[in-house]
């Protein structure tokens, strides 16, 4: 469907309800790409709920800004759940952080794989 490249990411629109947002390799995401992969996230899905998937690339990184900013209402505004897909052992422990330290308020949930992920994300964004 579509897809858009951006500095640190790729965004896909998998589903009409559905992104996913695949990080560069050698990324270090920051406030900055936080906010515009948000509004790049709305303009795919034409402002209506979706889920959103997140798979990291080798050797990427969040601050820990922009990691406390991922779970803000403002930043979940129209995303009803979240996957984020690990390859590594350091994302993964990240990951865990994120979701026991900054406990987003929709559904979160780590993945070692895309179909696993997507499996989940389409249960969640059913009832949409």
């Amino acid at each position: 469907m579509k897809k858009t490249e951006l500095d640190k990411v790729y965004t896909e629109l998998l589903k009409p309800n559905i992104v996913l947002v695949t990080v560069k390799d050698n990324s270090f995401i920051d406030i900055e790409e936080i906010i515009e992969i948000k509004k790049l996230n709305l303009a795919l899905v034409g402002r209506h709920n979706y889920g959103l998937i997140i798979e990291t690339g080798e050797f990427t990184s969040i601050s820990n800004e922009a990691r406390t900013m991922m779970a803000t209402k403002g930043i979940e505004e129209s995303r009803v759940a979240i996957a984020i897909i690990i390859h590594h052992l350091p994302q993964r422990l990240l990951a865990n952080f994120f979701l026991r330290i900054n406990n987003p308020a929709i559904p979160a949930k780590i993945f070692s794989n895309r179909k696993a992920a997507l499996k989940w994300m389409e249960i969640q964004t059913n009832q949409l």
